[in-house]
């Protein structure tokens, strides 16, 4: 089992060190992630969805969660449950890694292109689109393993 470190949400330091599975009672520490995370999240489900083309209701349902719950994560009020974001790598092709770090080494090019041009609020649809105008953005989102 991998050893987790685990961070005080409030003060950054360093609290405890867990091996295994944490506990109900992890949910008060932030392991290896940034405080921006919640923000990057929420911007990657929002390319995802507009990439399908539905609305959070109709994506919320499509996850099997309530709207309520969905647009919390959409706004980066609550981080989601990996229950619902493994229905949605399966159903969509995305990977976790991606949802959560913004790897996109294992997503297919087609599908990177197009979501890196969303996460930086452009249309791939759109005419004149260039995918060359993201491809900075998508090297840095694709690194060796």
């Amino acid at each position: 089992m991998p050893e987790i470190l685990a961070r005080n949400k409030d003060d950054g330091r360093l609290n405890a060190s867990f091996t295994g599975k944490p506990s109900a009672t992890f949910a008060g520490y932030v392991v290896g992630m940034s405080q921006h995370m919640p923000d990057q999240i929420a911007a990657r489900l929002r390319a995802i969805r507009a990439e399908l083309g539905m609305d959070q209701s109709a994506f919320a349902k499509w996850l099997g969660v309530n709207r309520t719950r969905y647009v919390n994560w959409e706004n980066a009020e609550n981080k989601p449950g990996e229950e619902a974001m493994v229905v949605l790598c399966d159903k969509t092709g995305v990977t976790l890694d991606y949802i959560y770090r913004g790897r996109l080494d294992a997503v297919p090019t087609a599908l990177a292109i197009r979501l890196t041009a969303r996460e930086q609020g452009l249309d791939p649809d759109a005419a004149g689109f260039e995918p060359g105008s993201v491809t900075q953005a998508l090297a840095r989102a694709i690194r060796p393993a």
